[in-house]
């Protein structure tokens, strides 16, 4: 600790870091509520850079001498009731005075805040405590005169814009953006001063370029041990039983198991095809002559009657001949006719010897 205490740092290289560098507000972004609410006036700007840079001076003085033995937590203490001192001090004395009324009354709320400025114990804690006391006066001073000059640059300029008047004179009779004086023009001058400052480095000081840049750690994630896996007890041994292992273990080792499966290419695994009976060959239909011939075939000539006389002499395969009887004037068609109309008895039929051969000449 004593070795890094006697390390010392040039002045200038502080001043340089602590105004245009490292700028509190700017770069760092810490101490934005007085410079956006509270700096609307350049009286009260000059008002709040004056009682801050005191708690700086101050503070630093104290985290390099006196605190350093001091635990973190109560050093935090004693800034804050430091900066109260100072705060309720100044503003003990600025009741006494003619002017001071108003001034208090446009700081309102904001300048008993001053007390609990993170800038301050940023400062404190980051470079004070590990420093020694010239080095931690320059930086007080440098961080101090850092913030002071954007505060007021931007009550100047907030108050020329919404108000018309420079600490009171009256520049302009009709103010030209009057919505300068509310929080969110506190903002926008904030921004194009970060943007203006960001340009000079980069032209002017282009070796401290990368000092501007938000330096955000990323926190490693701590792993849980790795668990012993549990050892047979001897009365599991005894009776043969499987040792049982904790919720834990169960919940890892489905975790484990589902990342598998993601990392896995995601492919459904192939579905086993049902067997299925070879449905037989379908038969070929057969045309109505070749089915009405296999009919002939096994019905012999008794198919006639169930046969109109067309579909007879026009569809059927057979060709039929009558025997030389004594039908009178009827001629062969017509005892066919009969025959098939059952116009003729049985006893008839029976003596009618009617032959039939199909046009294969098989006899039936």
């Amino acid at each position: 600790m004593a070795e890094k205490t006697r390390k010392s740092i040039p002045a200038s290289r502080i001043f340089l870091y602590g105004i245009i560098v490292k700028n509190p507000i700017l770069v760092q972004v810490v101490g934005l509520c007085p410079a956006v609410a509270a700096s609307s006036s350049l009286r009260v700007a000059a008002l709040l850079a004056s009682v801050q840079l005191m708690i700086f001076v101050v503070c630093e003085i104290l985290a390099s001498t006196i605190l350093k033995i001091v635990p973190r937590r109560i050093r935090v203490a004693v800034y804050m009731a430091v900066g109260a001192g100072i705060t309720f001090a100044s503003m003990y004395y600025l009741e006494k005075q003619s002017y001071g009324q108003d001034l208090l009354v446009s700081a309102g709320i904001y300048l008993p805040l001053m007390a609990a400025n993170a800038s301050v114990a940023l400062r404190c804690e980051k470079f004070a405590v590990k420093k020694g006391l010239w080095n931690s006066i320059c930086d007080a001073f440098a961080t101090g005169l850092g913030a002071a000059i954007v505060l007021i640059i931007s009550g100047l300029i907030r108050e020329l814009l919404g108000a018309g008047t420079i600490s009171g004179n009256v520049i302009f009779s009709d103010p030209p953006v009057p919505a300068m004086q509310m929080p969110f023009g506190g903002f926008i001058i904030l921004g194009f001063l970060a943007a203006f400052l960001k340009w000079c480095i980069s032209i002017f000081l282009p070796a401290y370029n990368h000092e501007m840049a938000f330096k955000i750690k990323r926190t490693k994630r701590r792993r849980a041990p790795e668990r012993e896996p549990v050892k047979e007890t001897k009365a599991a041994a005894v009776n043969n039983e499987k040792p049982q292992t904790p919720p834990a273990e169960k919940k890892e080792e489905g975790f484990k198991i589902s990342e598998e499966a993601l990392r896995s290419d995601n492919k459904r695994p192939e579905r086993k095809e049902k067997r299925t009976k070879p449905k037989p060959a379908p038969t070929p239909k057969k045309n109505e002559k070749e089915e009405r011939k296999e009919e002939h075939k096994r019905e012999g000539f008794g198919f006639v009657k169930n046969m109109s006389y067309d579909d007879l002499f026009d569809d059927t395969p057979f060709e039929f001949s009558l025997p030389d009887v004594e039908l009178g004037d009827m001629s062969a068609d017509d005892a066919l006719k009969k025959i098939i109309n059952e116009e003729f008895s049985q006893d008839t039929i029976n003596k009618l010897n009617i032959t039939g051969s199909d046009k294969e000449g098989d006899k039936q």
